[in-house]
């Protein structure tokens, strides 16, 4: 899961996808040639093209990994591709800071050892009285700074760039995804992932701590079952599949408010089976398991099961566009997180 932190142990966690060590195009920005100005309106999420390949998609599959995430009906976001700028624009006055949008881009980079990995740039938007305010931090499925590094060249401004608005350049975006530990330093965002793996179970499973050293707390076992689907890879398994991504709660300090926007980013708000989850946030030792069965999605969380039709969708977006997603993949595609 993947959140701006309001409060200190929430936003870490949740900046919670995959690693596809496929050859991209390095060493520049990419120009997303998109048809023209788009206009998104409304609560919702609305993904858009990618010029750098998304993570899992299959060969000629989807390249919608892009996103903004719209957090209720009083912002607009305009994608105008000619010029490569997403502009957000928000008339209200809100009583105390409340987010209102993200943005999420898919990029790559080439780390220490030389290979290329996806990385994503998250920006999260939020609004106190009139006034704009941002945090953006970098998703990485390994440690260490990263070259070469690709990713959709937009700019992204909102409100009035000349009354107070905030901007955002493709060089700073560049720069976020090149030097994410430097950016989560900065935000005192220390997280700390270990591999559960073994000889005996070598699917992908970690574990999320905050902190550093001794001190860090443990906030959630996330693993990923699954077979391929005749060797056709994760997005086939997702869709046709049998395979479950579980989160297991490990404290009960992730706020109910981070949890509820969670399960809105991917497609979870409102089902009957989660409701407890969105009304009261995590307890130590609680589940949440997406998955399916011959690709016929359920959602579990405790003793209450439904069917989810929209899994494959759901399991795709968080392991594409979450920091536990991405090491996740790097786990299964045998990298160390």
């Amino acid at each position: 899961m993947d959140i701006e932190r309001p409060a200190p142990l929430a936003r870490s966690f949740v900046r919670a996808a995959a690693v596809a060590l496929a050859m991209l195009a390095a060493g520049r920005a990419f120009a997303a040639p998109a048809p023209g100005p788009a206009e998104f309106q409304g609560r919702g999420v609305f993904p858009f093209h990618a010029a750098v390949p998304c993570p899992f998609a299959a060969p000629g599959g989807d390249d919608a990994c892009n996103r903004v995430a719209l957090d209720d009906a009083d912002t607009r976001a305009t994608l105008d591709a000619p010029a490569h700028v997403i502009r957000f624009s928000n008339p209200r006055a809100y009583a105390a800071k409340a987010i209102v949008a993200d943005v999420l881009l898919q990029g790559s980079g080439r780390g220490a050892d030389g290979r290329r990995v996806p990385l994503n740039f998250h920006l999260v938007l939020s609004k106190s009285g009139t006034g704009w305010s941002m945090n953006s931090h970098a998703h990485a499925p390994v440690r260490g700074e990263f070259t070469d590094v690709a990713v959709d060249a937009w700019r992204i401004e909102a409100g009035d760039p000349r009354a107070g608005g905030l901007v955002v350049t493709p060089q700073a975006i560049r720069d976020t995804l090149a030097r994410p530990g430097l950016m989560a330093r900065v935000a005192s965002d220390l997280v700390e992932v270990s591999d559960n793996r073994s000889a005996a179970h070598p699917a992908p499973d970690m574990t999320v701590r905050l902190g550093i050293g001794a001190a860090a707390l443990p906030v959630m076992r996330a693993s990923l079952q699954g077979d391929p689907v005749g060797g056709d890879g994760l997005a086939a398994m997702l869709r046709r599949g049998t395979w479950t991504l579980t989160l297991h709660a490990l404290s009960g300090h992730l706020p109910q408010d981070v949890v509820r926007r969670e399960l809105f980013l991917f497609g979870m708000g409102g089902q009957p089976a989660l409701r407890p989850l969105a009304e009261r946030g995590f307890r130590a030792d609680e589940s949440l398991v997406v998955g399916a069965v011959a690709g016929k999605g359920y959602l579990r969380f405790g003793d209450r099961r439904q069917d989810f039709p929209a899994a494959a969708t759901t399991g795709l977006a968080f392991m594409q566009q979450s920091f536990i997603g991405l090491v996740l993949g790097a786990e299964q595609a045998g990298a160390a997180p």
